[in-house]
């Protein structure tokens, strides 16, 4: 736990449970414009153990629902354009929807293609991963080794890397940032605009299998390196506390690719 906390909540222990599954659907409309339909829902249970103020509930849930969209445009022969658009609810849903429960992610990135191999990207993001709304540069790369060998990544958030042995199923490693700001219940914890702030770094093997020629099952597991979790009211940040690390399984269904 860190030294910031609210006042009743000295001996607060957390014990936070996360779940999350997602499909992607990708969608070819002519040759030099594709476009990946996503939708993603996650669900964060905070436990509170020891805390000595009362907040009705024990055992508070959280929830995101969300849309992605990936836009991928052919400019040349050389260059194409990314864009990430991926609107959300990260909510308790204890209370009416405001602006409040509203999450973004944006971001472009154009992207180089050096060889048949290997394609890079530079551009900018603004998204929630890191536990509120951030700004920052974005490195992607894709690279293949033209068999049967591939790595993916958008840097600061996401590392991927896959290996097939053979046509059943992919053996990987995944590394990523995720997190999000979370709209509490004004009745829950007693003041206008609750936020709960979460961010996680976490990695671990993974295991893609081949169902069928366009339907893939994606299953990662592994251990976190980091977790956070943080109170505001509004703008003012009311406790904060550095979660002990556990494991984790997520499951994401990928159509198409």
């Amino acid at each position: 736990m860190s030294e910031t906390v609210a006042p009743g909540a000295e001996n607060l222990k957390l014990q936070l449970t996360e779940w999350n599954f997602g499909i992607k659907i990708p969608d070819q409309i002519n040759e030099k414009n594709t476009i990946t339909h996503g939708f993603n829902y996650s669900q964060l249970n905070i436990d509170y153990i020891d805390l000595k103020v009362d907040l009705g509930a024990k055992v508070t849930t959280t929830h995101i629902v969300e849309y992605e969209l990936t836009w991928m445009k052919t400019l040349s022969e050389k260059w194409d354009l990314m864009t990430i658009i991926n609107p959300g609810l990260a909510s308790e849903f204890k209370s009416d929807l405001s602006v409040n429960d509203l999450i973004l992610t944006v971001a472009s990135i154009g992207i180089r293609k050096y060889t048949d191999k290997l394609a890079i990207g530079y551009g900018i993001g603004f998204s929630p991963d890191f536990g509120t709304h951030f700004p920052m540069p974005v490195l992607a790369m894709r690279w293949n080794n033209g068999k049967n060998m591939k790595i993916e990544t958008i840097l600061p958030i996401s590392f991927s890397f896959a290996y097939r042995p053979n046509s059943v199923f992919d053996l990987g490693f995944d590394f990523n940032v995720h997190g999000s700001k979370y709209h509490g219940a004004p009745s829950t914890y007693g003041v206008d605009n609750p936020q709960l702030r979460y961010s996680v770094v976490k990695g671990g093997p993974s295991i893609i299998f081949n169902l069928l020629p366009w339907l893939h099952l994606k299953c990662k597991g592994g251990y976190t390196l980091f977790r956070r979790l943080e109170f505001y009211d509004g703008l003012i940040e009311a406790g904060s506390f550095d979660i002990k690390q556990a494991g984790f399984l997520s499951f994401k269904l990928i159509v198409g690719e």
